[in-house]
């Protein structure tokens, strides 16, 4: 025989991601709801150090939004065979 019981469960969701350069929020709102239909737009960066860097055996991660990483394309080489390569998820 089974023993049933209703139980709530506390569950972490995440609300929000904001950009660690402009603060701004990196979800986009697709439909009202209910509940809202949100999805994240944003792109995530890492650097990792060697040993006898100046910063050794770090590992540093960052989360731009779209319009920060459109501002991150002008200064860092975007393209085939230059430095960061651009692939379509789709």
């Amino acid at each position: 025989m089974r023993v049933i019981e209703t139980q709530m469960i506390e569950t972490k969701v995440v609300m929000d991601v904001l950009c660690d350069r402009c603060g701004k929020s990196c979800m986009t709102q697709l439909d009202e709801g209910p509940p809202p239909l949100r999805q994240p737009e944003l792109g995530t960066f890492k650097a990792s150090w060697g040993w006898d860097s100046n910063h050794d055996l770090e590992s540093w991660t960052c989360v731009l939004c779209e319009s920060c990483c459109e501002e991150f394309k002008t200064w860092v080489d975007v393209g085939e065979g230059q430095g960061m390569e651009v692939t379509n998820a789709y």
